[in-house]
């Protein structure tokens, strides 16, 4: 019987969407009808859904966790971690051969764009899309790299994965290895011929990839919405 009732409460526990989302909120917001003016939702429904006097649905559901910056899986199911995400801009894409370009041509207010990035990757300064089936089979279209503060002298990138200007060529994703003869790197591309003794202007190291059904677009003055469609 005792067995029973633990069983019982841990199922609560892990199905209490309502006691989560309250406590997201709770991070942010002093009570729930601050939180119901900022979401822009009418109070009485915002409160139920915290209360549990009301559901709500797997899309409210996905607002709340970008608006509180929680994992989805987290405020659903209680898995995953609860850890508070954060948020980094969305500095461009990634397309054949790991060439790098800007953003503008995919979202209608490049300036405004952002991803939502757990709380745990201390050292995240900005993340790159991988936006072309090309670079499969290394990474999936979608993908999101991570990146940490850029480095503009004195590289701390040797065997390591990184994005990286070079003088008179594209900005690509790459992995670096020290040609020690020259103290210069050699580039290890994705689907396009290597670059030996390259002129490196800028770095940046890759510190996390995450799959595209964690990425998502902030758009100023508008409602959080995926960035990218899953492809999986």
């Amino acid at each position: 019987m005792q067995t029973e009732r633990l069983q019982i409460a841990g199922m609560l526990k892990r199905d209490d969407k309502h006691g989560r989302l309250k406590d997201a909120r709770q991070r942010h917001y002093r009570t729930a009808k601050e939180a119901a003016e900022a979401l822009g939702s009418p109070y009485g429904t915002y409160s139920g859904h915290e209360s549990g006097s009301r559901g709500f649905s797997n899309e409210e559901a996905a607002r709340y966790a970008r608006f509180f910056r929680v994992r989805l899986d987290w405020l659903l199911f209680g898995t995953g971690s609860s850890q508070e995400m954060k948020l980094k801009p969305l500095l461009g894409k990634i397309e054949r051969g790991g060439v790098v370009s800007p953003i503008d041509n995919i979202f209608e207010n490049p300036n405004q764009q952002f991803v939502i990035i757990e709380s745990i990757i201390a050292e995240a300064a900005c993340a790159y899309a991988i936006m072309s089936h090309d670079m499969i089979p290394w990474y999936n279209w979608g993908y999101l790299l991570v990146c940490g503060y850029r480095q503009s002298d004195h590289f701390d990138i040797n065997q390591k994965l990184v994005i990286v200007s070079i003088k008179n060529e594209n900005t690509r994703l790459a992995i670096a290895n020290i040609d020690e003869s020259s103290g210069l790197f050699d580039l290890e591309c994705f689907g396009y011929p290597n670059i030996k003794r390259a002129e490196i202007e800028w770095a940046e190291e890759v510190l996390a990839i995450i799959p595209n059904r964690n990425l998502w677009s902030l758009s100023s003055g508008s409602t959080p919405k995926p960035a990218l469609s899953m492809v999986e």
